[in-house]
């Protein structure tokens, strides 16, 4: 959490929300037991089917503080690969 205060923002999506790529919100409690769980993996199908390209999220501008450490500059790449936010995908 230092990071988003230091940069003023808040990285926390990897993936868009359900509702935005047209899938209903999980209605299974976690974890998943039993019935549940086959009903969670067949959302999960569903869901990853849905995705397709969209990205979570889009970098709007940097508010001039960089990443200072190899530990954070590792985070924030891998939050921007798995979100698709500099990937030019429409956003979700």
């Amino acid at each position: 959490m230092r990071l988003c205060t230091v940069q003023g923002s808040y990285r926390a999506r990897l993936t868009p929300k359900p509702w935005r790529v047209g899938r209903a919100a999980l209605s299974v409690r976690w974890p998943a037991e039993g019935p549940a769980q086959a009903k969670y993996e067949s959302w999960v199908r569903s869901y990853e089917s849905a995705l397709g390209r969209a990205a979570a999220c889009r970098r709007v501008w940097w508010n001039g503080v960089g990443p200072a450490t190899d530990g954070e500059r590792q985070v924030l790449a891998l939050h921007d690969e798995l979100s698709g936010s500099d990937t030019g995908s429409a956003l979700a």
